[in-house]
This record gives C-alpha cells, structure tokens and sequence, in this order.
C-alpha cells in the first residue's frame, strides 16, 4: 500500500451516486473551499462535460441504457479522458482534484482507485451522495437538470420525463459504497444533504477538513446579507483600524439599514456583528436577535492602526512596499495578513453553511475573505473562481452597501444594494511600482484623495432616504418663546406657582394636574401639594379651576399623565414625605364629565414609585423607571388597556441604568428614553436607550449632533451639538419629532431648547431659548406644532416657582393657524364676541367653538 507511506500527497475526491443527488453541487462547494483555505485545488473534473464534447447532440435517455454498448464505450472513454487530466494536473503542481461523476459501479470505483492510487501513488477519497427525499431529488431536477445542455432543445416537460427515465437507467446499475467489500478504501456517505453522515477509513489532514466541511453544508434556501459598517470617524481621517464610533453619515446608514431590513420581513433573520463598536452601532436598530464575533473583528493592523496610508509611507516605507508587493500574505507587524484572516474566519463559514438567513456587519478585510469564499462564475461578477494570493485583498467593499448572495444551482446570485448615503472611499488598488526603492508619489499614487462615494438609490426607498443623505438644515418658526398673557377673567388669577405637576392637551384646552410647592397654603387638605385640575383655553387664554367629582389621585407630584380617549390618565407619583406616600394606582378623569374613577388592574403591578414614565404603544400602556425616594428603578411594565393587567417585561439586550424623572416619546414601535437620573447623577443623550415594544428587547441607539450648532455654549457641552445630561426636563412629541426644554444637572438650570428626529436620532438646537431657566416644569404640544410651558422651579436652590405660561412653535404653522394667531392677538377679551360675528367673518366652525362658542350661536 504505496500511498499509506507518505502524508502530503495529492488528493483525488471521487464522487459517487444517482443523477440529482447533488454531486456536482458537493464537487462545487468543496473545492471552492479547498481554494479559499490555501490548498490548492483545480475546481472541477465533470465527466458530463467530457461527454457533451465527444458526442453529438444529446438525444434522450436511450444513451444510458446499460444494454446500449456503443455509448458505454463513449462514456468509459469520457471517464478515463477526464481521470488523466486530473491526474496529469496533479502530477505537475495541484493538491487536490475533483472528480464528478456517478461512479456508480464497484467496477468502476475499481478502476479509478488503481489508477489514482496504484498508478500514481495519490490519495483517493469517494464522497458518496445517498438521498432518498423526493422534494429534494425534484427540486434539483428542477432547477439544475433540465436546464441543463443535453435539454437545451427540449420542452420542460419531456425534459423531466426523459431525465427521470435516465435516473431509473442508472439505478439498474447502482451498486452503493460497502465497507465490506470495498474496506480498502477511504469514503464518506451523505445521507439527505447532512441528516447522516458515515466517515469510513479517513486518512490525513485534507480528508478530515474535507469530511468536517461537508457535513455541515445544506441546500436549504436562505439568503446571506453583507454589510460594512457606516462610516465611521477614523474613515473619514483616512486611518486604518481602530475602535472608533460612527460618523453622522455612518448614523444615518445605521438607520437606513435597519428600516431596508426591517422592511423585508425576513423569516428568522440572524444578524452577525463583530465586537467592536462601529458595527454593533451599525446594526443595534435591526429588529433580529444578534450575536457578537471577535472572529469578525477587523484585520489587526499592529503597529500600524489608527494610521493614515500617508503616514504608514512615511514611517515604515519597508513594511508599506512589502504589503503592497503580497498583500494576501503580509503580516502586519503584531498583527495579522489576510491569510491569517482566512483561517480565523473559517469557523464563521461554517456557521454560515449551517445557517438559515444571516446578515454580517462587519469590516471591509474581512468582508472580502467572506466574499471570496462564496463567489464563483454564476455570481456575475470577475473570473471567479479568483486567484485567492492576487485578488481576494482588492474585492470591492464599499460603505454604505448591502451585498445580498442568494445561493443558487452551483454558486451565489451576487446583488449590491446602494443605499444613498454618502461616505468616503477606502478602496486602494495595487500600485504598479512595489519595489522598496519607490517613491512616496509612486506608494501613494492609488490612493487619491480621501473621496466620497456617492450611490444611487434602489427602487421604492429612493425618496426617504435621499432624504437622509444630507441633513438640510430648516427654517423653523421656534425663533422666539412667547409669555402667553392671561385672561384677567381667570378664576383667582390662575393656578399657584407649582413644580412636580403635569400637563397635556386635546388642542383647545390645557389641562395641569397636581403640583408642589412648600410655600402654598398650610390649610389645604393635601398640605403643600395640589390636588387641583386646572383647564387654560388656548384661545381665550383663561384659566379655569375645574370642580370634578370621583376619587381623585393623592399622589400628585412627579407623577406620569398622558391624554387617552379624551380622559386624562395619571400614574404613580407621590404624596408627603415624598417616597414614603408613593403610588402605583391609574387614575383616569373624563375630559367632558371631569369625573374621576381609580382603574382597577390585575397582575403583576408595578412598585410604587415616582418620578416615572408613561406610554402608550399598541393598546398597551408601558410604564419605567421611577424612584422609592430611597432605590431607583429600571423595571418596565405593561398594561393592556382591554384587560386591564399588568406584566412585568422581561427584556432581552442591555438594560439602561436605573432612573427617575426621564422623559419617553414613541415611534414606530420604540419607545425612547430622554434623560434623567439619580440624586446626584444625570443621564446624557449621546446614547439613547430605546425598548422594542414588538419584540420586547432593549436597543441603545447613538445620537447625531447639531453640528451647526457653535459658539460658546457648544463649546461648555459634553458633546457639541448634542444637549447636556440633565434630569426634570420636558419632552413632548409631534410625529416623529420630540421637542425637549428646560432641566436641571445639580449645577445648571437649562433655558435651551431642542428637536430631535426620532427615526435618526438627529439633534436640532433651536435659536430661541425660554425666558427663564427651569426645571421640574411641565410642557404640552398641540397638533398644529405650539408648545406650552408651564410652571416649574426657576432657582437652582429650588425656593422659587413660577406660574407663567410660555408657548413656542416647533414647526411652520399653517396659513389658518397663523392668522388666527393674529385674530386671538388682536381681540384680547375675544369670547365676548358673539359665534355669529366669527361666522360671519368666515372663521371655521372648529375655531369658534374653541372659544366656548356655539357656532349656532345668535
């Protein structure tokens, strides 16, 4: 036995089976591996192609008769025609051979093996393809078969007849691989594409790759996306590596990715990230479970990160000549060489066989081994299979691009989808001069300067994200808060100064409930707390203190309240000593009736706290955070609104820190946390917390600063454009716009007052500022874009409040709102016109009975 004295021999890989089984998908896939990991295999010996170029057209089945002598000959011929090209290929400088045909003989099985082994003294491993499951022996049919050349003449459906007809031929003759009567050689049977695997006598190195390989490949159809991460700081510098975050651009493709892959519904979407923070930014707003890969981490540049080309040139000349001379096997010094990159990547291509739909968000390195695993020449793209050493180092990856493979017949259908965002270049060909002696002009002559990609949209998401390609900056009407000037008419002038309170609004009227304040009167029942609902009309500007009937709450500071099928809902809060009297009770009063009922809930209720959150999402209203004045909390519950019972939410991902006195919006089935914080602790806005209410999972998403925000103001932030960490702010919401003023950071009252873009997370800061610092306020926004600010604390030492009234418009008001803004400015004691009058004057209905009037008024 000739070949068992050595070990680095040539390898021949015989296939064996029925027609349909999947040989020639095996013979495929496995040497495009075999290439991919270094060992140096020349694709693919088919006995079929031999044939079709020795005989005349392919007529039917007949040809495969076993009792049709004449074309046996011609296919035995074929046969040992295509052994000797392999084994005069390997004889000359190859590792490993393919050799795809049925083979479904012990005789012929013989014959190969003397050749292979006795003649040549090589390696033979039979793979044998057993597979018993019509859906998949017909889907094969289908889609490989009779497509194929012998039916390229044939209607599809005699094309199916006669090839089934050739696949009973064969099995008249199919004699399956025994170890007991072929114990001399090596094998391996595939059961089913995988269900089972037998591994026979296997010798070697090459053999155990090649076993371990196949058996975790399938033929389930699935898709794989690819991604880069969005450009990131360091790219826009022009520098290798690193950890750093992503740019303002590279934000913007985080969330145009996440809404493209959100929006295809794929079924059991994994998504892959390395562990470094521009791709796990990237991909953190994909509504899919998510594993982190060190194996995904970008090539380790060594000595070399966080460098320009330029300065690489510059300092290590030798090192930067020698890359560019073999760049597959360069290893930058403590670092790593694509060829290191390919092996540690080999356990991710494993999973990816194994897998069904899969999105990688990774680096450009590693995306290029990825992808010279899987293109071929059905991708459409080069001469694949490429020559690994040369190639493999410049496939194009660029930013800002979803690359979607889709498995087909015996290669991957290779899409790119451009999504229209800008971002730099980082592409660097092969200079043509590598020698040690070049010049720096020569080194860096493919580089160019640092440009930008721009892509063209794909069809149906051209307009949203052109959109976000380029933040424009807008002229809005928030150029000035106005003091809102109350109707002398008031009852007692209007409420007392207050802070802890909250408001809301159905767009006529605001509506303030509860309130603090140490200086109010000692003969109030609920002591220095308000257990008052007090209504403004935002036309007449008078307030009115509303008698109501029913339990009302006594928790009536720092509670949460939302508006609700024209009743206002209030949760939690606390009475004196502040913590001690904490609530979880819902109150609701009715807006017509102003009767207030306790709601009575089951399950698992939440503690009782204050300083918490409220939010309707979806039939459901979400509750977190909130403090015992002692503990803090970031426990999440829902209500559902039909039933009325509590759950305790148990979500997956990272929990934000514990808190009170944050503020929520909710978009498109994520409910955002602005802010907050603890007694001496205050929460920033770089990263804002966001829970997945559809598939309860926390998401912690960057923010995009204001960078046209300067002067000395951006200059005292944390982070320029984006606002400081504070807690007792506002936050209100139009849209997907939420609009936040005020606060308080244990050293700072605030007056600014900002927008941020919900589904980018971009930040506005408006010109305008409120005309006295505060904090522990409450602010309300109408549909039609005017915000009101009402109370609040205005001394950092908390002895002053306030009950002013302040509005603002975040957004251009309409042509009827702005010229009834002009009627209401005009006619201060306007409800003493009679509805007639306005009518008359062409006001609309909808306006007249704002102001209290009957529009058939006379």
């Amino acid at each position: 036995d000739r070949y068992c004295e050595y070990v680095n021999l040539p390898h021949v890989i015989v296939t064996v089976g029925l027609p349909a089984r999947g040989k020639t998908y095996i013979s495929k896939k496995l040497a495009r591996y075999l290439n991919w990991i270094g060992i140096n295999t020349q694709g693919v010996f088919n006995v079929g192609e031999y044939r079709r170029k020795a005989t005349e057209a392919y007529k039917n089945h007949d040809f495969f008769r076993p009792d049709n002598s004449e074309a046996m000959a011609i296919r035995n011929k074929c046969a040992l025609d295509a052994l000797e090209d392999v084994c005069k290929w390997l004889k000359e400088s190859g590792e490993v051979a393919v050799f795809d045909a049925t083979n479904t003989t012990r005789e012929r099985r013989k014959q190969i093996h003397e050749i292979v082994v006795g003649k040549f003294g090589f390696k033979c491993f039979f793979v044998e393809s057993i597979c018993d499951d019509p859906h998949i022996i017909e889907a094969n049919i289908m889609e490989v078969k009779v497509n194929s050349p012998d039916y390229s003449h044939m209607k599809m459906d005699i094309a199916l007849q006669d090839f089934e007809k050739r696949i009973k031929h064969y099995e008249l003759m199919y004699e399956p691989l025994d170890e007991e009567i072929e114990k001399e050689y090596s094998f391996m049977k595939i059961f089913d594409t995988g269900n089972k695997v037998l591994v026979y006598k296997h010798e070697g190195h090459v053999q155990s790759r090649i076993v371990y390989y196949l058996m975790n490949i399938h033929v389930i159809p699935r898709t794989i996306y690819f991604t880069r991460h969005g450009e990131s700081e360091l790219n826009l510098q022009g520098r290798i590596g690193g950890d750093s975050d992503l740019s303002e651009r590279g934000r913007h493709y985080s969330f145009a990715l996440a809404e493209f892959i959100n929006s295809q519904k794929i079924e059991g979407l994994h998504v892959w990230t390395s562990q470094m923070k521009r791709t796990i930014q990237t991909g953190a707003l994909i509504n899919a479970p998510q594993e982190r890969w060190k194996a995904l981490n970008e090539i380790d540049a060594g000595i070399c990160e966080e460098m320009t080309y330029e300065e690489i040139q510059v300092k290590f000349p030798i090192e930067f000549a020698a890359r560019d001379d073999n760049k597959f096997r360069y290893r930058y010094p403590r670092g790593e060489s694509y060829e290191d990159l390919v092996a540690r990547l080999e356990p991710v291509i494993m999973e990816l066989e194994r897998q069904a739909n899969v999105l990688v968000v990774s680096h450009q390195a590693v995306l290029r081994c990825l992808l010279a695993y899987f293109l071929d020449k059905s991708a459409g793209e080069t001469n694949f299979p490429l020559d690994i050493k040369k190639e493999l180092p410049y496939i194009r990856v660029p930013l800002h691009t979803i690359i979607k493979l889709t498995p087909v017949a015996y290669g991957c259908k290779l899409e790119h989808i451009q999504i229209p965002i800008e971002a730099v270049d980082t592409h660097r060909e092969r200079p043509s001069n590598v020698t040690i002696g070049r010049s720096s002009e020569e080194a860096l002559y493919t580089r160019g300067p640092n440009k930008l990609i721009r892509h063209k949209s794909y069809p149906g998401r051209s307009i949203e994200y052109r959109k976000m390609n380029k933040p424009k900056e807008m002229t809005y009407c928030a150029l000035k808060v106005y003091k809102v000037s109350i109707n002398c008419h008031s009852d007692k002038r209007g409420p007392s100064p207050r802070s802890g309170h909250r408001c809301v609004t159905d767009d006529v009227n605001l509506y303030s409930f509860g309130g603090y304040n140490p200086s109010a009167n000692s003969n109030l029942d609920s002591g220095p707390l308000f257990r008052e609902l007090w209504k403004l009309n935002l036309a007449t500007k008078i307030w009115t203190k509303i008698e109501t009937t029913g339990p009302a709450p006594r928790a009536l500071a720092s509670h949460a309240a939302i508006i609700y099928c024209n009743h206002l809902l209030v949760f939690g809060g606390t009475g004196i000593p502040f913590g001690v009297a904490s609530s979880n009770s819902l109150h609701a009063c009715d807006l017509t009736t102003f009767e207030w009922q306790k709601i009575k809930t089951t399950g698992q209720k939440p503690e009782k706290l204050y300083g918490q959150s409220i939010c309707y999402a979806d039939g459901k209203l979400i509750t977190f955070g909130g403090t015992t004045g002692f503990e803090y909390s970031n426990a999440i519950h829902s209500l559902d609104m039909k039933t009325r019972k509590w759950t305790e939410l148990n979500p997956k991902g990272s929990k934000p820190l514990e808190r009170y006195r944050h503020e929520v919006a909710y978009d498109n089935g994520l409910m955002y946390m602005f802010g907050g914080g603890k007694a001496s602790e205050n929460f920033g806005f770089e990263m804002i917390p966001a829970f997945d209410t559809l598939n309860c999972k926390w998401h912690h998403i960057p923010s995009i600063a204001d960078r046209a925000f300067q002067g000395a103001e951006a200059q005292n932030m944390h982070t320029p454009g984006i606002p400081c960490a504070r807690k007792y702010h506002s936050l209100v919401q139009r849209n997907q716009d939420a609009y936040m003023c005020g606060g308080y950071n244990d050293v700072v009252v605030f007056t600014d007052v900002w927008k941020v873009h919900l589904p980018t997370m971009q930040w506005t800061r408006f010109s305008c500022s409120l005309l006295q610092p505060v904090f522990f306020h409450a602010a309300t926004l109408t549909s039609t874009g005017c915000m009101y600010i009402f109370g609040g604390v205005t001394q950092a030492d908390q002895t002053a409040r306030t009950s002013e009234v302040y509005r603002t418009w975040v957004g251009v008001p309409s042509l009827l709102d702005m010229a009834w803004d002009v009627i209401l400015n005009c006619v201060p004691d306007i409800s003493s016109v009679l509805g007639r009058t306005w009518l008359q004057l062409g006001v609309p209905v909808r306006l007249v009975e704002s102001i209290g009037q009957r529009a058939h008024f006379a």
